[in-house]
């Protein structure tokens, strides 16, 4: 058994990567949605995205941009890295809120 994770997480993380730097263009932003969304299809890409992309400037927009224009039998993933992005980011800002 190899430790760590398999090569094909860290190349969809980065498709994952490369689609929401391109969320905000019109042209090919529904490829990119759709080519994310297939990245997201599995839960340790989620995490993993979620654990890299969280704090970047712009994400959840970018993501829900994404999520709108994915087609929508391929949704799932893309509506998974949102919901736990705007989590993480509503906890940071009770954190900071609080203490």
């Amino acid at each position: 058994m190899s430790k760590g994770w398999p090569r094909c997480y860290a190349e969809r993380i980065d498709v994952v990567r490369l689609a929401l730097k391109h969320a905000h263009e019109r042209a090919g932003v529904q490829t990119w949605a759709a080519r994310a969304a297939d990245a997201l299809a599995n839960e340790p890409v989620v995490a993993g995205a979620l654990h890299r992309f969280h704090g970047f400037e712009d994400v959840l927009d970018r993501a829900f941009r994404l999520f709108l224009a994915a087609p929508r039998d391929r949704r799932a993933g893309l509506a998974t890295l949102f919901l736990a992005l705007a989590k993480a980011e509503a906890a940071d800002c009770l954190l900071e809120a609080t203490g």
